[in-house]
C-alpha cells in the first residue's frame, strides 16, 4: 500500500423492506448478534483501514445497540436517497481527511461472510493502479433473458459474465469525480465500479470467495450463518 492511507464507507441507509418492512436487514440477527455488528467488527480488524464512515439512518436507535471493538475508528454519519447518493456523503465526509490518491473501500453492511485474505488479494493487485478494483465471481448457471416476465427471448452467453461484489476498492480522488459525474449526467450507478465505467475508465476484477454473500432474504441468514460457521467465525 506505500504510503496511500485506506479508508472505509459502509452504506447502510437501506431498509431491504422486500426483507422485511418493519425492521432493516442489517439489524437482524445472526447466530446472537446483529448483522450489521458482525460486518464492522471484521472490517475492524482490517488494521490498515484508518476509519470506518457508516452511512445510515441516523434517527435509528438500533445503531446503539450495535457493539464495536474499536468506536474510535468509526463514524455515523446520515445517508442519502439511493445508494450513490450515501456513498457519496461518505466520500464528502472524508474530505479533510483522505488524498486523493489514498483508497477508499466500499462496503455493504450486509455482507458479513467476506473474507480478509480476499480483500488483501485485491489490494495486491491494484497497488499500482490509478483507478481499483472490486471482488466478484464468475456466473456458473445459464442465464435467459426474459420478456414479458414469462418468455424466454434468449439465452446468454454467460462465459464473460461475473457477478459484482463488494467490498470495491478505489481512488478517493477518481471515485469523487466519477461519482459527481454520474450525478451530473443523471445516472445512478448500483455499485461504485458502474459510476468509474460511466467516467470512462476500465475496472479491474479480483474472483473472491462465492461465500460472500448478500442478505437479500429471509433464508440468506441461515446460510450466512452457516458460511461462517464452517469458516469458524463466531456470531455468538
Amino acid at each position: 500500500m506505500k504510503t496511500e492511507n485506506l479508508w472505509a464507507i459502509v452504506p447502510a441507509a437501506g431498509r431491504g423492506s422486500r426483507f422485511d418492512a418493519k425492521l432493516p436487514k442489517q439489524f437482524h440477527q445472526l447466530g446472537g448478534k446483529l448483522v450489521a455488528e458482525i460486518t464492522l467488527n471484521k472490517l475492524l480488524e482490517l488494521s490498515q483501514i484508518k476509519k470506518i464512515v457508516v452511512v445510515c439512518d441516523l434517527k435509528s436507535d438500533y445503531w446503539k445497540k450495535i457493539k464495536t471493538n474499536d468506536n474510535a475508528r468509526i463514524n455515523y454519519i446520515a445517508g442519502g436517497l439511493q445508494r450513490a447518493h450515501s456513498v457519496f456523503n461518505g466520500l464528502q465526509e472524508l474530505c479533510n481527511l483522505a488524498k486523493d490518491n489514498d483508497w477508499i473501500l466500499v462496503h455493504d453492511i450486509v455482507r458479513p461472510c467476506f473474507r480478509r485474505e480476499d480483500i488483501n488479494k485485491l489490494l495486491k493487485e491494484i497497488q499500482t493502479s490509478n483507478v481499483g478494483g472490486i471482488l466478484g465471481t464468475k456466473l456458473k448457471d445459464t442465464v435467459k433473458n426474459v420478456e414479458n416476465s414469462e418468455d424466454i427471448k434468449a439465452t446468454i452467453d454467460r462465459e464473460h459474465l461475473w457477478i459484482a461484489q463488494t467490498p470495491q476498492i478505489f481512488r478517493y480522488g477518481l471515485l469523487k469525480k466519477a461519482m459527481q459525474f454520474a450525478f451530473d449526467n443523471a445516472l445512478m450507478p448500483t455499485d461504485e465500479a458502474q459510476a468509474i465505467e460511466h467516467h470512462g475508465e476500465k475496472v479491474k476484477i479480483i474472483e473472491g470467495f462465492a461465500g460472500n454473500i448478500k442478505i437479500t432474504e429471509s433464508l440468506d441468514l441461515k446460510l450466512a450463518e452457516m458460511i461462517l460457521s464452517l469458516r469458524g467465525v463466531s456470531c455468538v
